[in-house]
């Protein structure tokens, strides 16, 4: 009988109902938090100042440099909002980024915008394969130069960035524009006709510099879940809950901001170099 009272109660533990979830986080409003990614040869952290302001430090084999500042608030609800002065987030649509970190990022979009179109307008296929959209273009000096301004009126750029672009030598590209999911092998004429749209979107949002993400508790870790990332994808909550489920005391988890203690951070971040970066204006 005991037995088969131990079975029914691991059965019923065992169920989703019984399972763990995560909780919000809520940052202190007396003290600095730490949080650090680690990504095999390099590192990534957070200082999140009881100030309202961050910043983010990235330490590699030779070199530990600033990568990123800003200001934050939590929101009634737990949710960070990160004002970045040096970084725009990427364009994120179904399984498809564009990678938009660096400022100058912002300047090739009608490029990438009249890449998409010419795809669209010169095939009658449904859908695409991933080689297919993630073809490398070459665009000389002068085909960017009269690209970005061609398309200057649709846009309503601002009469500083059309000087800017005028004044500016641009390199030869051939980038690979557009990201495409590493799970999708398909990509739709609607996947491709939204990032269009996002695109628009993007250029006419006002916020074009700020980032989201939730701080969560699990199972005695603290960690960052970000809604827009600076990979195409956006964390699957389940994947990282996985991970913390699977992890081995004394191993490490990689490609998750878990929070560590400002002792850890500063022992790591010694060697801090600070860099100059273009702020967004």
């Amino acid at each position: 009988m005991i037995n088969i009272i131990l079975f029914i109660f691991f059965i019923l533990v065992s169920s989703p109902a019984f399972a763990e979830e995560p909780t919000v986080f809520q940052m202190p409003k007396d003290e600095n938090i730490y949080f650090k990614s680690y990504e095999g040869t390099n590192s990534n952290y957070f200082q999140f100042n009881v100030d309202g302001t961050y910043r983010k430090i990235y330490r590699g084999d030779f070199d530990v440099f600033e990568s990123d500042l800003g200001t934050w608030r939590q929101e009634e609800f737990g949710e960070l909002i990160l004002i970045s002065q040096e970084h725009y987030r990427n364009i994120e649509s179904t399984s498809l980024c564009i990678y938009l970190w660096n400022a100058d990022g912002i300047k090739r979009l009608p490029l990438i915008k009249e890449y998409i179109k010419k795809l669209l307008a010169n095939s009658n296929i449904q859908a695409f394969t991933k080689e297919q959209i993630e073809e490398r273009k070459t665009y000389s000096k002068k085909q960017i130069k009269q690209t970005l301004l061609a398309d200057a009126n649709e846009q309503e750029l601002t009469k500083e960035l059309i000087e800017e672009i005028e004044n500016t030598d641009f390199e030869p590209l051939n980038p690979s524009l557009i990201s495409v999911d590493y799970r999708v092998e398909k990509v739709s004429r609607s996947d491709l006709n939204d990032l269009i749209k996002q695109i628009d979107e993007f250029l006419n949002n006002s916020e074009k510099n700020s980032f989201h993400a939730t701080p969560l508790n699990y199972k005695g870790q603290t960690f960052i879940h970000w809604k827009n990332s600076q990979t195409c994808t956006k964390q699957d909550l389940k994947e990282v809950l996985a991970k913390i489920d699977d992890h081995k005391p004394g191993s490490t988890l990689r490609y998750i901001y878990m929070k560590i203690s400002e002792g850890a951070f500063q022992k790591e971040s010694k060697y801090f170099i600070q860099r100059m970066n273009t702020f967004i204006p």
